[in-house]
């Protein structure tokens, strides 16, 4: 198989398990949402670091982690935006509003080019303009019917989107970065789950809790939360040194969409005729933007083609 093969096949199979996230989380939804992100940090970290020490990079892991303050400071705000996004994701999860966190990371691409030219100074072609006035057009109707601006996927979006921001230069191993990510708020995070069953603790926020333990399911459930965090990762690693950038992009909106897919046909969730009508928009926004991607894709594999021809006729 080729190695180009083996990179889709990988991507798809991380957006597979990210599109199936929403749908392990909802089973937990008896469990308060703030013990299900404890464990579900609590248990990334253990795996994270069971990976660090079969690849034995133990070593490079503690220099990344004291290397200097400023790589510090990026760790630390890019570990608080990726643990934001979560706490709003299994929110929006446990309280019927999976469909509307999927709306999330449709809109994410399309924030992604607006933030490039405005504090990147990225330049971008009239279609992807075209694209993110669509999406723009899509929230606005959304945010109309509802009087409120649609806080839960622009919250993902923005959050997931900081985070991409500020890993953009950090030239590290992107498993050692993650790691780092968890190990930040893991303390936080074994702190309450001690708290709650060192004081025997049975309800947050009108939710039962201290279920490690106790109820079998919910162990099994809450360890391979792990897996379903730390897995998708490995298998983006593994994807993004084995194809373009572009098509990594384009294969995670398979995410998204088995996301909304699961909680419109599996779950139940009612969704409104003007989230449906945003969505709308939103799809066809995609559909302009990965078009353009793959056109500008196309020119620039020909623009090398040719640079390669002139090259070898001097």
């Amino acid at each position: 198989m080729r190695e180009g093969t083996k990179g889709v096949l990988a991507m798809a199979l991380a957006s597979t398990i990210w599109g199936f996230t929403g749908y392990y989380f909802k089973v937990l939804d008896q469990a308060s949402h703030w013990e299900v992100l404890a464990h579900r940090i609590f248990w990334s970290l253990v795996i994270f670091f069971l990976i660090i020490l079969l690849r034995s990079k133990v070593k490079e892991f503690w220099n990344l982690l004291f290397r200097d303050i400023r790589t510090a400071g990026k760790f630390l705000f890019g570990s608080s935006m990726i643990t934001v996004n979560w706490i709003i994701f299994l929110f929006a999860v446990q309280n019927g509003k999976a469909a509307e966190a999927s709306l999330g990371y449709f809109i994410f691409p399309l924030t992604a080019v607006l933030v490039g030219s405005t504090f990147l100074k990225e330049r971008f072609t009239t279609w992807q303009w075209i694209a993110v006035g669509t999406a723009t057009i899509g929230v606005g109707i959304l945010t109309v019917s509802r009087g409120v601006l649609p806080w839960i996927p622009l919250s993902l979006a923005i959050t997931f989107l900081a985070y991409g921001l500020v890993k953009k230069n950090l030239r590290v191993d992107p498993i050692l970065s993650v790691t780092t990510d968890v190990l930040l708020v893991a303390p936080l995070a074994l702190g309450f789950i001690l708290y709650i069953h060192w004081f025997n603790v049975g309800e947050i926020g009108q939710k039962e809790v201290g279920f490690f333990g106790k109820n079998l399911f919910y162990t099994t459930m809450y360890i391979f939360s792990g897996l379903f965090t730390a897995g998708p990762l490995i298998l983006l690693s593994y994807s993004t040194s084995r194809i373009k950038y572009t098509e990594v992009g384009l294969i995670q909106y398979l995410n998204p969409s088995l996301q909304f897919l699961l909680a419109t046909l599996v779950i139940g969730e009612v969704v409104s005729k003007p989230t449906i009508i945003c969505f709308c928009f939103i799809w066809a926004a995609l559909a302009i933007y990965s078009f353009e991607q793959l056109r500008l894709e196309k020119e620039s594999r020909n623009r090398d083609i040719k640079s390669s021809k002139v090259l070898a006729s001097e």
